[in-house]
Protein backbone atom coordinates (compact mmCIF):
# COMPACT_ATOMS: atom_id res chain seq x y z
CA UNK A 1 0.00 0.00 0.00
CA UNK A 2 1.86 3.55 -0.44
CA UNK A 3 2.51 6.04 1.63
CA UNK A 4 2.29 8.45 0.25
CA UNK A 5 -0.12 11.67 0.97
CA UNK A 6 -2.08 14.58 -0.51
CA UNK A 7 -0.63 17.88 0.41
CA UNK A 8 -0.87 21.47 -0.34
CA UNK A 9 2.73 22.77 -1.63
CA UNK A 10 4.09 25.70 -0.53
CA UNK A 11 5.30 28.69 -3.25
CA UNK A 12 8.41 27.81 -4.91
CA UNK A 13 11.58 30.41 -3.79
CA UNK A 14 13.63 32.05 -5.95
CA UNK A 15 16.06 30.12 -4.82
CA UNK A 16 14.50 26.42 -5.54
CA UNK A 17 14.34 28.11 -9.45
CA UNK A 18 17.71 29.19 -9.75
CA UNK A 19 18.40 25.39 -9.00
CA UNK A 20 16.10 24.45 -11.57
CA UNK A 21 13.97 22.90 -8.54
CA UNK A 22 10.72 22.97 -10.62
CA UNK A 23 8.57 20.33 -8.52
CA UNK A 24 7.63 21.39 -5.33
CA UNK A 25 8.77 19.52 -2.15
CA UNK A 26 6.95 16.92 -1.55
CA UNK A 27 6.26 15.30 2.03
CA UNK A 28 6.69 12.08 0.60
CA UNK A 29 9.87 10.13 -1.05
CA UNK A 30 9.93 11.00 -4.66
CA UNK A 31 8.91 13.52 -6.87
CA UNK A 32 5.12 15.49 -5.98
CA UNK A 33 2.38 14.48 -8.36
CA UNK A 34 -0.01 17.30 -9.40
CA UNK A 35 -3.43 16.02 -8.40
CA UNK A 36 -6.72 17.68 -10.21
CA UNK A 37 -8.51 20.64 -7.58
CA UNK A 38 -12.11 20.22 -6.83
CA UNK A 39 -14.06 23.34 -5.55
CA UNK A 40 -15.26 23.22 -2.46
CA UNK A 41 -12.98 20.24 -1.12
CA UNK A 42 -9.87 21.19 -2.18
CA UNK A 43 -8.91 23.94 -0.07
CA UNK A 44 -7.97 27.42 -1.40
CA UNK A 45 -4.42 28.05 -0.62
CA UNK A 46 -3.10 30.48 -2.75
CA UNK A 47 0.67 30.52 -3.33
CA UNK A 48 0.91 33.83 -5.66
CA UNK A 49 -0.67 37.47 -5.71
CA UNK A 50 -2.44 36.36 -8.54
CA UNK A 51 -4.65 33.65 -7.31
CA UNK A 52 -4.79 35.73 -3.85
CA UNK A 53 -6.86 38.57 -5.33
CA UNK A 54 -9.38 36.13 -7.50
CA UNK A 55 -10.28 34.62 -3.75
CA UNK A 56 -10.85 37.87 -2.20
CA UNK A 57 -12.70 38.54 -5.21
CA UNK A 58 -15.15 35.52 -4.27
CA UNK A 59 -14.92 36.71 -0.98
CA UNK A 60 -16.10 39.91 -1.45
CA UNK A 61 -19.35 38.42 -3.83
CA UNK A 62 -19.93 36.01 -0.98
CA UNK A 63 -20.46 38.38 1.35
CA UNK A 64 -22.50 40.52 -0.63
CA UNK A 65 -24.78 38.34 -1.71
CA UNK A 66 -25.28 36.56 1.52
CA UNK A 67 -26.28 40.31 2.86
CA UNK A 68 -28.46 41.02 0.19
CA UNK A 69 -29.87 37.21 -0.53
CA UNK A 70 -28.91 36.99 -3.62
CA UNK A 71 -28.29 34.11 -5.71
CA UNK A 72 -24.11 33.25 -6.68
CA UNK A 73 -22.18 30.90 -8.77
CA UNK A 74 -18.15 30.78 -8.83
CA UNK A 75 -16.61 29.69 -11.92
CA UNK A 76 -13.10 28.55 -11.55
CA UNK A 77 -11.75 28.98 -14.88
CA UNK A 78 -8.53 27.13 -15.90
CA UNK A 79 -6.66 28.18 -18.99
CA UNK A 80 -8.78 29.94 -21.13
CA UNK A 81 -7.43 30.41 -24.82
CA UNK A 82 -8.53 30.98 -28.25
CA UNK A 83 -9.06 33.61 -30.97
CA UNK A 84 -9.07 36.95 -29.52
CA UNK A 85 -6.19 36.73 -27.35
CA UNK A 86 -3.32 38.82 -27.18
CA UNK A 87 -0.25 37.62 -29.22
CA UNK A 88 2.58 39.30 -27.76
CA UNK A 89 1.05 39.28 -23.62
CA UNK A 90 1.62 35.59 -22.31
CA UNK A 91 0.24 36.64 -18.69
CA UNK A 92 -3.41 37.05 -21.22
CA UNK A 93 -2.28 33.89 -22.93
CA UNK A 94 0.36 31.43 -23.40
CA UNK A 95 -0.93 29.75 -26.08
CA UNK A 96 -1.88 32.42 -28.04
CA UNK A 97 2.20 33.73 -27.68
CA UNK A 98 3.19 29.73 -28.67
CA UNK A 99 0.91 30.01 -32.07
CA UNK A 100 1.98 33.16 -33.23
CA UNK A 101 5.70 32.05 -32.53
CA UNK A 102 4.35 28.75 -34.38
CA UNK A 103 2.78 30.29 -37.29
CA UNK A 104 5.42 32.30 -37.90
CA UNK A 105 7.81 29.30 -37.80
CA UNK A 106 10.24 30.71 -34.63
CA UNK A 107 10.73 28.22 -31.67
CA UNK A 108 8.67 28.44 -29.11
CA UNK A 109 10.37 28.78 -25.96
CA UNK A 110 9.34 26.73 -23.03
CA UNK A 111 9.96 27.70 -19.36
CA UNK A 112 11.48 25.59 -16.60
CA UNK A 113 11.85 22.64 -18.41
CA UNK A 114 8.68 22.55 -20.39
CA UNK A 115 6.82 20.33 -17.86
CA UNK A 116 4.48 22.31 -15.62
CA UNK A 117 1.05 21.10 -16.31
CA UNK A 118 -2.14 23.18 -17.33
CA UNK A 119 -5.54 22.45 -18.22
CA UNK A 120 -6.43 24.71 -21.37
CA UNK A 121 -10.07 24.87 -22.17
CA UNK A 122 -11.52 26.77 -25.23
CA UNK A 123 -13.35 29.95 -24.69
CA UNK A 124 -16.56 28.17 -26.67
CA UNK A 125 -16.72 25.70 -23.87
CA UNK A 126 -16.79 28.53 -21.36
CA UNK A 127 -19.03 30.48 -23.27
CA UNK A 128 -21.36 27.40 -22.53
CA UNK A 129 -20.51 26.64 -19.26
CA UNK A 130 -21.54 30.57 -18.21
CA UNK A 131 -24.67 30.31 -20.39
CA UNK A 132 -25.61 27.01 -18.46
CA UNK A 133 -25.13 28.63 -15.26
CA UNK A 134 -27.01 31.72 -15.88
CA UNK A 135 -29.70 29.00 -16.87
CA UNK A 136 -29.59 27.28 -13.69
CA UNK A 137 -29.53 29.93 -10.87
CA UNK A 138 -28.45 28.11 -7.72
CA UNK A 139 -30.32 28.27 -4.16
CA UNK A 140 -27.00 28.88 -2.57
CA UNK A 141 -23.53 29.78 -2.95
CA UNK A 142 -21.61 27.37 -4.96
CA UNK A 143 -18.25 26.59 -6.61
CA UNK A 144 -17.65 25.19 -9.91
CA UNK A 145 -13.97 24.39 -11.76
CA UNK A 146 -14.46 24.95 -15.53
CA UNK A 147 -11.82 23.52 -17.56
CA UNK A 148 -11.37 20.47 -20.12
CA UNK A 149 -11.15 18.51 -16.92
CA UNK A 150 -7.49 17.38 -19.01
CA UNK A 151 -4.20 17.96 -17.75
CA UNK A 152 -1.17 18.90 -20.17
CA UNK A 153 1.86 19.92 -19.93
CA UNK A 154 2.99 23.13 -21.71
CA UNK A 155 5.54 20.68 -23.69
CA UNK A 156 3.11 18.17 -25.35
CA UNK A 157 0.81 21.73 -25.91
CA UNK A 158 4.03 22.79 -28.14
CA UNK A 159 4.33 19.94 -29.89
CA UNK A 160 0.95 19.37 -31.24
CA UNK A 161 1.34 23.35 -32.35
CA UNK A 162 4.86 22.32 -34.09
CA UNK A 163 3.54 19.47 -35.88
CA UNK A 164 0.37 21.27 -37.07
CA UNK A 165 2.61 23.97 -38.46
CA UNK A 166 6.02 22.05 -38.94
CA UNK A 167 7.34 24.68 -37.15
CA UNK A 168 10.89 24.52 -35.41
CA UNK A 169 11.67 22.46 -32.71
CA UNK A 170 10.86 23.87 -29.09
CA UNK A 171 13.50 25.65 -27.13
CA UNK A 172 13.98 24.62 -23.57
CA UNK A 173 15.57 27.66 -21.94
CA UNK A 174 15.08 26.99 -17.99
CA UNK A 175 13.82 30.45 -17.76
CA UNK A 176 10.72 30.75 -15.00
CA UNK A 177 8.44 33.43 -13.73
CA UNK A 178 8.21 34.47 -9.81
CA UNK A 179 5.27 32.99 -7.95
CA UNK A 180 4.19 30.45 -10.72
CA UNK A 181 2.73 27.08 -9.45
CA UNK A 182 4.18 23.91 -11.35
CA UNK A 183 0.64 22.19 -11.89
CA UNK A 184 -3.02 23.65 -12.39
CA UNK A 185 -6.05 21.51 -13.38
CA UNK A 186 -9.32 20.63 -12.32
CA UNK A 187 -11.90 17.61 -11.69
CA UNK A 188 -15.37 18.70 -13.82
CA UNK A 189 -17.47 16.12 -12.83
CA UNK A 190 -19.61 18.54 -10.69
CA UNK A 191 -19.80 20.78 -13.43
CA UNK A 192 -21.36 18.01 -15.19
CA UNK A 193 -23.73 17.66 -12.47
CA UNK A 194 -24.27 21.14 -11.38
CA UNK A 195 -24.90 23.00 -15.07
CA UNK A 196 -24.69 19.88 -17.54
CA UNK A 197 -20.99 21.23 -18.71
CA UNK A 198 -19.79 19.11 -21.54
CA UNK A 199 -16.52 20.20 -22.78
CA UNK A 200 -16.93 19.48 -26.85
CA UNK A 201 -13.25 20.56 -28.10
CA UNK A 202 -10.08 18.56 -27.13
CA UNK A 203 -7.10 20.35 -27.28
CA UNK A 204 -5.86 19.59 -30.99
CA UNK A 205 -9.19 20.78 -32.44
CA UNK A 206 -9.06 24.23 -30.63
CA UNK A 207 -5.30 24.65 -31.38
CA UNK A 208 -6.11 24.04 -35.34
CA UNK A 209 -8.52 27.12 -34.49
CA UNK A 210 -6.81 28.91 -32.93
CA UNK A 211 -3.89 28.78 -35.38
CA UNK A 212 -5.91 29.59 -38.36
CA UNK A 213 -6.95 32.42 -36.43
CA UNK A 214 -3.30 33.81 -35.95
CA UNK A 215 -2.22 32.78 -39.74
CA UNK A 216 -5.09 35.64 -40.53
CA UNK A 217 -4.28 37.89 -37.44
CA UNK A 218 -0.39 37.85 -38.86
CA UNK A 219 -1.61 37.99 -42.92
CA UNK A 220 -4.89 39.60 -43.68
CA UNK A 221 -4.35 39.36 -47.42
Amino acid sequence: MSDRQAFYPETRTREDLLKRRWNPRSTSPGDAVPIPSRAGITEPRPTNIYAATKLAQEHILAAWTAATGTALSVLRLQNVYGPGQSLINSYTGVLALFARLAVSQQPIDLYEDGSAVRDFVYIDDVTQAIVNTLAATPDRTRLIDIGSGVATTLAAVAEVMIALEKAPACLVSGKFREGDVRAASCDITAAKSEIGYEPTYDLETGLIKLLDWVRVELDPS
